[in-house]
């Protein structure tokens, strides 16, 4: 019984998985940019491959101004990008997030809608080509703590 519970566990894991096959990780460590910088929340934040939701541990963006707000990831070349994911942060503010839209390369992929308790946001960007990744928050500050965008050449 032990082994079938694990077998179910094993499955579920491996139907769950948020990436497809074919695409690998290309934003981590990219070239960024923000609307604005506040509390020292650096946009190269967003990419760094520390997901860690706690803004004091200095893994988060965060702009100046709550309004109006973006953060861009260059991919160096144009992609296939099939997902976007989204950590948010989970010390305060969690709510922030709600309404953000994803781009890629100017196209948009999805509108993140805050859910309690959520921490990681996937949009699926059917393969929407472009060379960066722009998140928009136009109501709110903007706090990315990992952006990870997954697609092909």
């Amino acid at each position: 019984m032990t082994l079938l519970m694990l077998a179910v566990v094993l499955i579920a894991c491996a139907t769950s998985n948020p990436i497809e096959n074919d695409s690998t990780l290309i934003s981590s460590g990219r070239r960024t940019k923000q609307s604005s910088t506040g509390w020292n929340g650096d946009s190269s934040r967003g990419v760094d491959g520390n997901t860690d939701g706690n803004y004091f541990r200095n893994s988060c963006t965060h702009s100046q101004f709550n309004f109006n707000n973006w953060g861009t990831a260059y991919f160096g070349s144009n992609y296939a990008v099939s997902k976007v994911v989204v950590y948010n942060r989970q010390d305060c503010c969690q709510d922030r997030i709600d309404g953000a839209t994803v781009y890629i390369g100017g196209e948009y992929c999805g509108t993140i809608r805050y859910s309690q308790g959520r921490v990681i946001y996937s949009i699926d960007c059917n393969k929407a080509i472009g060379g960066d990744v722009t998140i928009r928050q136009q109501y709110n500050f903007l706090t990315l703590c990992e952006v990870k965008v997954y697609g092909k050449k």
